[in-house]
Formats: C-alpha cells, structure tokens, sequence
C-alpha cells in the first residue's frame, strides 16, 4: 500500500470533518464542544480545502512530508504570507481558520499576529470587467454612493423597481 502525500492526508482530514459536521447542528456541537472538529458548510469545506491545498504546496517546497511537522511549520507559513505582502488580511485569516480546523486547534495559538481587516482595503474588480464596460467611472460612482448609502448589493438593487419607492414626510 502506498503512503498518502501530505496533500492527500489534508484533503482526508477536511473530507473527514465535512462528512461529521455537514447536516449536524453546529450550535449544538458548540455546546459540547465538538465544533473545532467539524465543517458544516459546503462553501466552508471547499474553502478550506483550497486553502490546505495551498499550504501542502508550500509544505513540498520546504520538504516536509508529515502532517507534525505541518504543525510545526503553520507559524513560519502564515508569517511568509504576511511579509510577502502579496495576500490580503482576509486570505491569510482565512487560511489561519482553514490551518486551525485542520489541527483542530484556535487559531490563535500558531502565536502569529495577524494583520487587522479594513473595509479601506478592499478592492474590487482588479481588472475591468464586462459588468463595468457598459457604464462611465462617474456614473458607476454615483451609482455606487447610493448603495452605500442605502445599504443595498448591486444583485439586490437590481431587484428594485419603482413600486418599491415611496417617499417619506413629504
């Protein structure tokens, strides 16, 4: 029988926690404490395995081959994610959760300070997409001041047709 790669073994690992958690009541394993071995959503599971699968590239690179020493290197691997300064907050806290549930540990005990999230960070379309070919940069802007302002997504406001309108105190 052939030895599992690493990749393989993380993949097992997500599947595992996925077929245990997926359908369960995940307020309820809280209460027992079985949460942090378990993945209850689809998107979460495939999040999380795109993001092992990440780790176990980089874990080739370094030559490591077992999952202990995977343990050992989640600190070094999410602190070249930081300097590298090519991941945003999001991607590098995603891929401490995604790296905490494979270990079924918080992921506050790798011991590495993750960058702070802000909404100034985000950026959107990094390229131009045919959503954007049809309308001005100043339109898109007043267009996108009144969602912001009304609190809406773009699909929800394309559902608003004007006998959702009405006009208060006058």
């Amino acid at each position: 029988m052939k030895k599992k790669s690493l990749r393989q073994l993380i993949f097992y690992k997500y599947y595992t926690q996925y077929q245990n958690g997926h359908g369960q009541s995940r307020h309820k394993d809280k209460q027992e404490g079985l949460d942090m071995s378990r993945i209850y959503s689809t998107r979460t599971y495939e999040t999380y395995r795109q993001q092992g699968r990440r780790f176990a590239d980089w874990c080739a690179s370094q030559n490591i081959k077992t999952l202990k020493a995977a343990r050992a290197a989640v600190p070094l691997y999410l602190s070249k994610m930081i300097e590298s300064g090519n991941y945003s907050a999001w991607t590098i806290s995603t891929a401490a959760a995604a790296l905490g549930k494979l270990f079924q540990v918080d992921y506050r005990t790798f011991g590495v300070e993750l960058p702070k999230r802000r909404r100034a960070d985000i950026t959107r379309s990094r390229l131009t997409t045919d959503n954007d070919k049809h309308i001005s940069d100043s339109r898109r802007e007043g267009y996108a001041r009144l969602l912001r302002c009304v609190g809406l997504r773009r699909r929800e406001a394309e559902k608003v047709r004007g006998t959702d309108l009405f006009v208060r105190d006058g």
